[in-house]
């Protein structure tokens, strides 16, 4: 299945979210948790599934805009419910403009 790729400067928060629903949607392959994500979900009692929940949900909202790393990868928070719990959800999307993968880096339970 093919993903869309976006060559907009800056990457807008409707096209990250489109992106990220893509990834989730047709190609699992695209869709990494960090090692550090794993972490905080561990302590944090979050299953993988709420956090594609959030990621998926139309109620769910761009708590932080997207915007541009150091290293070219653009960065954005997301937050939801899932499961009765409201999850912050930071992902970063790789090579949007060719490639489009999709790394989720931490997830948060906002006080």
């Amino acid at each position: 299945m093919h993903i869309s790729t976006f060559t907009e400067f800056p990457l807008s928060n409707k096209a990250a979210r489109q992106i990220i629903k893509e990834i989730l949607s047709n190609d699992d392959s695209r869709f990494f948790m960090t090692r550090h994500a794993i972490d905080r979900m561990n302590e944090r009692g979050i299953t993988e599934s709420q956090i594609r929940n959030v990621l998926l949900s139309p109620s769910s909202y761009v708590s932080e805009n997207t915007s541009q790393t150091p290293r070219g990868d653009w960065k954005l928070n997301i937050t939801g419910w899932s499961a009765g719990t409201v999850i912050d959800v930071t992902v970063a999307l790789r090579r949007v403009e060719s490639d489009p993968h999709a790394f989720v880096m931490t997830v948060k339970i906002p006080h």
